[in-house]
């Protein structure tokens, strides 16, 4: 993934997001006025695209439906049209290029989990807010030993893929990265792995990916 300059170029490939034609005909609110984001999520947008330098099309809304978070289009969208463009500055990363990563990059958690310390004080303080307010133990990993004993009982046969679901705070965070075993550090693996485009944490993008 060719990254560019710190500041100087947009993330290319999967950052620079074109709608498939599948999702053109989808509307929302259709020849009305685009409805505002969940009251949530509508500071974290407006402060990365005003001031972080991040490009979100007007065209789609975040919002919740039935309960979970999504991204709806609020007028049509035309095949690859660009939905999203986030700067380098704008993604907390490893503070160096990582080529296709095949683990946990333990520098982006380290430098996510100082972010979160500074909490609104951070340079991506709306972003960590939001991360901050996300509700722990959302993957096998971070469960106690008893809720990982029971999901093991409940896979008895085949194991279904990501075959370390349950071990992967321990080994990937714990022992490979040596990282620090306090509920902030444990929290920013947890959210690396499950939010992470490779090694970057990439704010408004990652709604995509609810």
């Amino acid at each position: 993934m060719p990254l560019g300059a710190r500041g100087s170029q947009s993330i290319s490939g999967i950052l620079l997001l074109l709608l498939a034609a599948s999702f053109a005909a989808i509307t929302a609110n259709a020849g009305g006025a685009p409805q505002q984001h969940d009251a949530s999520v509508a500071n974290l947008v407006e402060y990365f695209t005003t001031e972080m330098g991040v490009f979100y099309s007007p065209k789609q809304q975040i919002r919740y439906e039935n309960g979970m978070m999504g991204v709806f289009a609020t007028e049509r969208i035309e095949e690859g049209e660009l939905l999203c463009s986030v700067p380098w500055n704008a993604t907390i990363n490893a503070g160096r290029r990582i080529v296709d990563p095949t683990h946990l990059v333990c520098d982006t958690v380290r430098n996510l989990a100082r972010e979160m310390r500074l909490g609104g004080e951070s340079e991506f303080g709306p972003y960590v807010e939001y991360l901050l307010n996300q509700r722990v133990g959302q993957l096998p990993s971070a469960w106690s030993q008893p809720a990982k004993d029971l999901f093991h009982r409940v896979l008895d046969g085949p194991v279904l893929p990501p075959t370390d679901a349950t071990n992967m705070l321990d080994v990937d965070w714990l022992r490979d990265c040596r990282g620090t075993d306090s509920p902030l550090d444990n929290s920013a693996a947890m959210l690396v792995i499950q939010r992470a485009e490779d090694d970057l944490m990439v704010p408004v993008y990652d709604f995509y990916n609810q």
